[in-house]
């Protein structure tokens, strides 16, 4: 989905959030999802589009990678 955040007045600061869920309702990502989420990042480097969290979605409850995981930290994406 796409993620528009004001700021500094009317300018604009677009990212790209990513969602999906699991539907045996755990939070917990697999390697899977870390992978797919390195995967996500690097491409947004290249597309000058910063990824602003991956989040997986199950039995009511969320859990963003980027609070779990040290990837933004190994591709920074220029972000707020």
């Amino acid at each position: 989905s796409k993620v528009d955040i004001p700021y500094m007045g009317n300018e604009h600061y677009t990212g790209k959030a990513s969602t999906h869920n699991h539907p045996s309702g755990s939070v917990e990502p697999s390697t899977e999802d870390i992978d797919l989420t390195r995967q996500l990042l690097k491409g947004a480097l290249l597309l000058n589009i910063p990824l602003l969290d991956h989040v997986i979605l199950g039995n009511g409850n969320f859990q963003s990678l980027r609070e779990i995981t040290t990837l933004w930290d190994e591709y920074p994406q220029g972000d707020i």
